[in-house]
C-alpha cells in the first residue's frame, strides 16, 4: 500500500537524534529515503539506530573528498527534500549548503536543525542536547509529584532528548508544509527555539507584550509565537533573554520575582537590578514588561 509520500525522494546528511528522526517518521509515510553515513557507520554507536534508521537506503560517503562531496551533490540535486543538523555554516563550507542546493534543484525543500539558528550569537557552540537544554531552562527543579511540592530546587539533568524529538516533530510540519506549496524553501528548525514550544503553556500567560504589560488572562487562547517580538530593537538575544527569565519566574507567580528567580539566580543580585532599574524589588512576575526582563537579563548575566 502507498504511503501518503510515495514518490518523494529524500537524502539525510543528520547525524545523532533529530536530523534521522526526522527522516524516519517521512520514511514511514512512504518516502524514499537515502541516509549518508561517513565511512565505518554513524558517529553515534547506539542501539537507537535500529529504529532511526528504519525505512532508509544507507550509503557511506566521505564529505572530506571530492569523490564523495561530487556524490553527495548528486543526491541533493535528485532530491525533494534534503536533511542535515550540523551547526550552521558547516554544510555551507562543504558546498552542499541550502544557497547551493536550492540553486542546484528548482523547487527543493532542504531542512537544517541546528542547536542554536544561524543568526543566534551561539551559532558556532556544538548543538548538544544538554547545551542547548541548559540554555534554555528546561532543567527544572524536582517535585514530589505533578503539582506537588518541590523536593530539590537545584536545575535537575534531564537525560530524555526532549529538543531533539520536538524538533524532528516540528521540522517534519514545516517540510510538509513547504512541499506541499511546491516553492524551493530553506527550513530552519533550531533546538533552542523549539524549548519554547515545550514551555510555552507558560508563556502563554504573558499578554499584550508591545503595551509592555505581562498580564495572566483567565483563560489562555494566544499561541506562544505571539509572544515573540518582531519589533525593530528587539533582537534575538534580547528576546530570548527577557523569555527565559519571564517563563522560570512565571512558574512561581504567587512569590516575588526574586524569590520566584532564587532557584537559579541570587536572589540579592536580583533585588539589587531591580533597584538599579527603578523597579520595586518587591514586584512580582507579572508586573514587569518584556523590556523589564530583557534589561534584568541584561543586568545579571555573566560577564
Amino acid at each position: 500500500m502507498a504511503g501518503a509520500l510515495d514518490g518523494i525522494r529524500v537524502v539525510d546528511f543528520g547525524h545523532y537524534i533529530s536530523g534521522p528522526l526526522l527522516a524516519m517518521m517521512l520514511a514511514d509515510a512512504g518516502a524514499s529515503v537515502i541516509h549518508v553515513d561517513p565511512p565505518g557507520g554513524p558517529r553515534w554507536k547506539s542501539h537507537a539506530n535500529a529504529v532511526l534508521m528504519r525505512g532508509k537506503e544507507i550509503v557511506e560517503i566521505d564529505l572530506k573528498t571530492d569523490a564523495g562531496l561530487r556524490e553527495a551533490r548528486r543526491l541533493s540535486a535528485e532530491a525533494d527534500i534534503v536533511i542535515e543538523n550540523f551547526r550552521p555554516g558547516v554544510m555551507d563550507r562543504l558546498g552542499l549548503g541550502a544557497a547551493a542546493a536550492l540553486a542546484e534543484q528548482g523547487s527543493l525543500v532542504y531542512c537544517s536543525i541546528p542547536g542554536f539558528a544561524a543568526d543566534d550569537a551561539r551559532a558556532e557552540l556544538r548543538g548538544w542536547e544538554g547545551v542547548v537544554s541548559a540554555a534554555t531552562s528546561i532543567y527544572r527543579e524536582v517535585r514530589a509529584s505533578p503539582g506537588g511540592p518541590v523536593v530539590n530546587q537545584a536545575p535537575t539533568f534531564v537525560a530524555t532528548p526532549l529538543l531533539s524529538t520536538y524538533a524532528a516533530a516540528i521540522a517534519g510540519h514545516s517540510v510538509i508544509a513547504a512541499l506541499m506549496s511546491g516553492l524551493a524553501q530553506h527550513v530552519e528548525v533550531s533546538l533552542f527555539d523549539v524549548a519554547f514550544e515545550i514551555f510555552g503553556h507558560e508563556l502563554e500567560m504573558l499578554r499584550n507584550v508591545k503595551s509592555g504589560a505581562f498580564r495572566p488572562p483567565p483563560k489562555v487562547k494566544s499561541s506562544v509565537l505571539e509572544l515573540t517580538p518582531r519589533e525593530p530593537g528587539f533582537d534575538r538575544a534580547r528576546r530570548d533573554g527577557a523569555l527565559r527569565l519571564a517563563s522560570l519566574a512565571f512558574r512561581w507567580r504567587r512569590k516575588t520575582l526574586p524569590n520566584a528567580l532564587s532557584s537559579a539566580l541570587d536572589r540579592r543580585s536580583v533585588e539589587r537590578a531591580l533597584v538599579e532599574m527603578g523597579r520595586d524589588p518587591r514586584a512580582r512576575p507579572e508586573e514587569l514588561s518584556l523590556d523589564d526582563y530583557a534589561e534584568l537579563d541584561r543586568r545579571i548575566r555573566p560577564a
